[in-house]
C-alpha cells in the first residue's frame, strides 16, 4: 500500500468513536489501525467494531480504544511468502486485511484482499461468507 494512503489509516487510542466512523468514511477503507505515540500497532478498528460497541451502549464521544481488536493478526516485515501465507489466513479466519509490521511493530504495509485475491475473487468469494 502506499506510505501516503496507509498513514491515513493510523489513528491514535484516543480517538474518538465519531472521529473514527469519519476517518473510515473518508478513506473508503474498512479498517483503522490504532497506534501509540511511536506508532507501534495497538490494535486495529473496523466500522463493524465501532457499531457493536455503539449497540452495546458506548457513545459516539467514547474513545476507540474502547472497541478496538487487540488480537489482530500481523505479519512481520521479513516474513517470507507474506502473499502465500496471506491468503491461507484470510481464508481461515475470514478477514480482509493484515498489517505488515516493521520494527518496535510499527505498521510499515498491509496485504489487502484484493493483492491477494484481486478485485473479482474478492466479489465472488464475499458472497459465499
Amino acid at each position: 500500500m502506499d506510505k501516503a494512503k496507509l498513514r491515513t489509516l493510523l489513528i491514535s487510542s484516543d480517538t474518538t468513536l465519531k472521529e473514527s466512523m469519519q476517518k473510515l468514511n473518508d478513506t473508503a477503507e474498512q479498517i483503522l489501525f490504532v497506534t501509540d505515540e511511536d506508532n507501534k500497532l495497538l490494535g486495529t478498528v473496523t466500522d463493524g467494531d465501532i457499531r457493536r460497541g455503539l449497540i452495546n451502549g458506548l457513545k459516539f464521544s467514547d474513545k476507540v480504544e474502547k472497541v478496538m481488536f487487540k488480537q489482530f493478526i500481523s505479519f512481520c516485515c521479513d516474513e517470507p511468502d507474506k502473499k502465500g501465507k496471506a491468503e491461507r489466513i484470510m481464508l481461515r479466519e475470514k478477514i480482509e486485511q493484515i498489517p505488515i509490521l516493521g520494527q518496535n511493530k510499527r505498521v510499515e504495509d498491509v496485504i489487502l484482499w484484493t493483492d491477494v485475491f484481486g478485485e473479482e475473487k474478492a466479489l465472488e468469494s464475499k458472497q459465499f461468507f
